[in-house]
């Protein structure tokens, strides 16, 4: 599922910024002279670098540069899929990324991750430990927290348990859809 997901997420990304590319190709510039000046580059011209919006990119190029060669947008923390919509999705194309959403996204990644590479920072991550965001006592009210987290530790060997204590599996399958139904709306 969880593979799934990042590749639907990938897709519709590209889908919404191959619909409306003005706002992503303005912050790529935008990045770019930010990082060309924090290189130590000064030259004068820098400042005139601007996407014109004049230019539309060809949908499987604009894919290629929005996925940068991989398959999959792959972010480290669901946050940062938030930043993305917001910075590069113009308004009216742009979905909602709660902080349910990412703290639900966090948590099946690090299902995944613990299944596949028996990963102990996936473990403390469902266990509630690790992430940042399970610092905050308004996360842990948030009911994926309540009925993901775990406070006991978590081994490959408990996963199976893990995952059909409190009905997870089924919650997670129905989290999963309403979540992706109102990204598409």
């Amino acid at each position: 599922m969880t593979v799934a997901l990042e590749s639907f997420i990938s897709e519709i990304l590209v889908s919404l910024v191959s619909e409306d590319s003005s706002r992503f190709l303005s912050n790529q510039t935008k990045e770019m002279k930010q990082k060309l000046l924090q290189a130590g580059y000064s030259h004068l011209k820098i400042q005139y670098l601007a996407y014109e919006g004049t230019k539309r990119m060809k949908n499987e190029d604009l894919r290629e540069f929005i996925l940068d060669d991989g398959d999959n947008l792959a972010f480290a923390e669901t946050s940062k899929l938030r930043e993305f919509v917001t910075d590069n999705l113009p308004g009216d194309l742009a979905f909602d990324v709660t902080a349910e959403d990412i703290v639900f996204v966090d948590l099946l990644k690090s299902t995944r991750n613990l299944c596949a590479h028996h990963s102990q920072k996936a473990a403390r991550t469902l266990s509630g430990m690790h992430k940042k965001h399970f610092h905050d006592s308004k996360v842990n009210n948030l009911s994926v927290c309540k009925t993901l987290v775990q406070k006991e530790d978590i081994t490959v060997k408990s996963l199976g348990d893990y995952l059909k204590t409190q009905d997870r599996i089924e919650y997670i399958c129905s989290y999963l859809r309403d979540m992706v139904f109102l990204w598409i709306r």
